[in-house]
């Protein structure tokens, strides 16, 4: 009897697409703070999320990429779609940066930096105001649009800038926009954290005229434990601030689809 012999061409095809549609998404969700390994219950459960969201993406993708693709080509392929994931994923998760950074600077004004704990979503070292914070906006992530507009802005960067496009046109816009960004970025840490660190600075000042008039009063042990119940407290007062913050800027993802669609445009390998 004779044996057909299985004709692997078409599996390796569809194995290359694949390859090439989840190397982005894996770069989206490792910059991602909200896409931690912990937060699927581990690496094997994020891989299967990770592979089910690239299989969206193989109609779109398979047509375009040729049965023959050499390693001098698809390494380099490669190695964009992963900075291009970079970039999408530092742009959608700026504002977790922002609320991080917020945190550490009001635990470091409070003297309580040194009680940083182990942030399980990310598996780095963050305060505790920061991971209080953080654990806010993954919620408000989850629960309202958040995620089904980053995930359109992800599955829309393959069209605007394809697989085998490798080289963007980054011209002088592309330069005033990303420093706009960081202006933004540096801008929402003074604005979210700024009344409270004002506060404390506050409360530091009237500390050192206690300290002044009266020396024989030990302030130093009185510092932490007052300026952390002002800074409870105030964060209590601006909880509503906070939700009506974080609505506005979650769907901040417009100006990332901005960045996306006017900067993240190439030209074809196969040109």
């Amino acid at each position: 009897m004779v044996l057909n012999m299985v004709d692997v061409e078409p599996i390796k095809f569809f194995m290359l697409a694949i390859a090439l549609s989840v190397t982005r998404l894996t770069a989206v969700m490792t910059a991602m703070p909200v896409f931690g390994t912990e937060v699927f219950g581990g690496a094997i459960a994020k891989n299967v999320v990770m592979l089910a969201l690239s299989m969206v993406l193989i109609p779109m993708i398979l047509p375009n990429v040729p049965h023959e693709l050499p390693f001098l080509t698809l390494f380099p392929l490669m190695i964009k779609e992963g900075l291009v994931g970079m970039i999408i994923g530092f742009l959608g998760g700026f504002l977790f940066y922002v609320v991080q950074g917020v945190g550490s600077i009001i635990d470091t004004q409070r003297g309580a930096s040194i009680g940083s704990l182990i942030d399980p979503a990310t598996g780095s070292e963050v305060s505790i105001f920061g991971d209080f914070l953080t654990k806010i906006l993954i919620t408000m992530f989850f629960v309202s649009s958040g995620f089904m507009g980053f995930l359109t802005i992800i599955y829309n960067s393959y069209t605007v800038w394809p697989v085998m496009s490798i080289f963007p046109n980054m011209d002088k816009a592309f330069l005033d926009y990303f420093l706009a960004f960081m202006n933004d970025f540096f801008e929402l840490i003074l604005s979210f954290g700024g009344p409270i660190v004002f506060t404390l600075f506050l409360a530091e000042f009237g500390l050192g005229m206690i300290t002044r008039f009266a020396p024989q009063l030990n302030v130093f042990f009185l510092a932490m434990p007052i300026k952390s119940v002002l800074a409870v407290f105030f964060l209590i007062l601006y909880m509503t601030f906070l939700t009506t913050f974080f609505q506005k800027h979650l769907p901040d993802s417009h100006k990332a689809s901005f960045f996306i669609s006017h900067f993240l445009s190439g030209s074809s390998l196969q040109e």
